[in-house]
């Protein structure tokens, strides 16, 4: 019954940038982008309707496709939370 649209805009920020995982392993060269967006949520009452930013960033290497993927959506403190997830590769 409820959906909602949030074009995500990417932009590629660096083709050799290094990402280091977890495990300790630091993966070179790696293009990473960020994808930016905007949902507007009923946050609660008193904030009302709020955009929320999403932000995205992904690292990709050459040899291994996509090896890092990070999100981060920023609401504002009241009856939601916003939060980040983020995940890698894993050997």
């Amino acid at each position: 019954k409820y959906t909602h649209s949030a074009p995500m805009l990417w932009r590629i920020e660096a083709m050799d940038d290094t990402v280091t995982l977890r495990n300790g392993q630091a993966l070179k060269p790696c293009m990473r982008l960020r994808g930016e967006a905007m949902l507007n949520l009923y946050t609660d009452a008193v904030h009302g309707f709020t955009d929320v930013p999403l932000i995205s960033q992904e690292w990709y290497s050459k040899d291994q496709g996509l090896v890092k993927f990070e999100r981060t959506e920023k609401v504002p403190k009241g009856f939601l939370t916003g939060g980040k997830l983020s995940a890698e590769r894993i050997d």
